[in-house]
């Protein structure tokens, strides 16, 4: 969320809040404390909202972008993304190769899991290599 929402309309909504109660049945003063904490409190709502909404509409673009901006974006994820950079080199052999049976089998996809950083850059590396020179 929005940091400066946090920072504002938070403590605008609980100090709203106070008033309007602390000023029990003086409508002259509950009645705008109480307007200035709903509206504080639609500002929050509505933040929330926004955020939720930014992120979803961010992870459904991630399947809109190409292969490599994928590829990327699962490099950026760290080791759990390992697998998502493993299935998109899968998936750019297929597209280059046109051959649905390419990929790597289960058992060498776990042994990828499981290793090194380095091992797992080198495996990375050398599929990225084939892939150039077949494309």
């Amino acid at each position: 969320m929005t940091s400066w929402v946090w920072w504002y309309a938070l403590p605008l909504a609980g100090g709203a809040i106070g008033i309007s109660i602390w000023a029990g049945p003086n409508l002259a003063v509950a009645l705008p404390a109480a307007i200035v904490a709903v509206i504080a409190v639609l500002l929050l709502v509505w933040a929330a909202i926004g955020q939720r909404t930014r992120h979803v509409s961010s992870a459904a673009a991630a399947f809109d972008t190409n292969p490599m901006e994928r590829l990327q974006a699962a490099f950026r994820t760290g080791a759990i993304g390992r697998s998502l950079v493993i299935a998109e080199l899968d998936g750019l052999d297929r597209s280059l190769r046109h051959d649905s049976s390419l990929g790597v089998s289960p058992h060498a996809e776990q042994n990828l899991l499981r290793a090194s950083e380095e091992d797992f850059r080198r495996y990375v590396r050398n599929r990225l290599q084939e892939l150039e020179k077949d494309s």
